[in-house]
């Protein structure tokens, strides 16, 4: 047993008691005070290992497009009338008390961490989850990919270690500063799959500003992404579940978008959509190519490459490709970092399952 200090254990214990969670209406009735988002707003600008995945405008938009399927739940500790810490998470809104508990935005997040000022990370993260399990004593909490940047020494004390199944993942990353990078527009193998599609037609690598024009492509894309999905994965994500579109069009207009196509005659070959913000953009969204010309020309290596000048040119930094083994993904990678992710269980056979 880990015994803590006096002063420890009394800060922490204030700090729980300033721990609130707030649970569907609850949790709308609180999105919906300024007092509360023009804090979450500052808090987000503080924290040092925030994503745009856990910004007002990506959680709030997710929460409003998915609000009939999910139910919010959202942790919030204050010192002082002052924010200091939030979790948002979500549930499947029916028979939610087993149900598996996921960061906002589930599988269209990426990266699932909280948000607290340097030095809060640890006892902020340890109360919440808590909390939500005495909430939900049944249910799992799943933290989609968590960046070592996050404050982690907690999942290695007793008490959570035997609560917790961990993977690492690697995560690949189109670094600009690295020196490769600018080696990839000059290596032969983009130049050959370049010239031909030049020769296909005339080429175009495309930045799409506004939404109006994304409206337009949004579904031609939506095509080619189910038909590449169904392909290899069996699975038509825009088809089955259409409020995906709706997601994309809102955080469009939250200018937290990146939308880019390679044509050819104006005909598509490739795009992506990806999220982004400061300076860094996220691979989601929308990564599609055209199979009849992927073999002899690979039109999305090419978009790639484009696409990572022109982010360089905005004054990006990063394009994370995104963890997931890809082995297109290692080819543009110019390094790699590591990403872990947690579950959190009270249910032993469950564990036990995981290891």
């Amino acid at each position: 047993m880990q015994i803590k200090s006096t002063s420890t254990a009394a800060v922490e214990a204030k700090r729980e008691n300033e721990l609130t969670v707030h649970i569907g209406e609850d949790a709308w009735d609180l999105l919906s005070k300024h007092s509360f988002l023009a804090g979450w707003d500052t808090l987000y600008a503080a924290c040092p290992w925030a994503t745009v995945f856990q910004s007002q405008a990506f959680v709030i938009t997710w929460y409003q497009t998915y609000r009939n399927k999910y139910t919010p739940i959202v942790v919030k500790s204050v010192e002082n009338d002052k924010l200091i810490g939030l979790l948002t998470l979500a549930v499947l809104s029916a028979n939610n008390r087993k149900e598996s508990i996921m960061g906002a935005g589930q599988f269209e997040s990426y990266y699932h961490v909280w948000l607290t000022e340097a030095s809060d990370g640890e006892s902020f993260i340890k109360a919440a989850i808590q909390k939500v399990q005495q909430q939900f004593p049944l249910a799992n909490i799943h933290l989609r990919y968590i960046t070592l940047q996050t404050p982690l020494q907690w999942i290695k004390e007793p008490y959570w270690k035997s609560r917790i199944v961990v993977q690492s993942y690697s995560r690949p990353l189109m670094d600009m500063s690295h020196p490769d990078f600018s080696k990839m527009s000059h290596k032969t193998e983009f130049r050959n799959k370049l010239n031909r599609l030049k020769r296909l037609g005339e080429l175009s690598f495309e930045h799409i500003t506004s939404k109006e024009q994304f409206s337009d492509i949004l579904k031609e894309l939506m095509i080619q992404y189910d038909f590449r999905q169904g392909a290899m994965f069996n699975c038509n994500q825009f088809k089955e579940e259409p409020l995906k579109a709706n997601f994309l069009l809102a955080l469009f207009e939250k200018d937290l978008l990146h939308v880019s196509v390679l044509k050819v005659d104006k005909q598509f070959f490739a795009s992506i959509v990806a999220i982004a913000e400061r300076n860094w953009v996220h691979l989601g969204g929308i990564n599609v190519h055209t199979p009849f010309h992927a073999r002899f020309y690979s039109p999305g290596f090419v978009h790639f490459i484009l696409l990572g000048q022109q982010l360089a040119k905005e004054g990006f930094t990063i394009f994370d490709l995104t963890p997931g083994g890809d082995s297109y993904k290692e080819r543009m990678a110019t390094r790699h970092d590591e990403v872990l992710e947690v579950v959190i269980s009270s249910n032993l056979t469950f564990r036990v399952k995981r290891l």
